[in-house]
């Protein structure tokens, strides 16, 4: 029984996990602790942003009803001096 029950907190959680929510939903999943900073410009407005990582961007894009952001790069952003 003890089996059982760990079997179904992992597949249950695993499919919480890649949840997309549905159709027209953005995802309910983000990696937060997942830390790999990506530098994303602004479609519109091309004004820079870093987010903690692509998921939370792609995230950012679905709830902002926006044009939103495309990743120019790896790591956070800089500011040219």
């Amino acid at each position: 029984m003890k089996q059982f029950l760990l079997i179904l907190a992992f597949l249950l959680t695993t499919f919480l996990a890649a949840r997309v929510g549905g159709a027209g939903k953005c995802p309910i999943h983000i990696a937060l602790l997942d830390y790999d900073p990506v530098c994303a410009r602004d479609i519109v407005k091309k004004n820079k942003r870093s987010f903690g990582n692509e998921c939370e961007m792609a995230r950012y894009n679905c709830k902002s009803k926006k044009p939103g952001y495309e990743l120019i790069s790896r790591g956070l952003c800089t500011k040219k001096l």
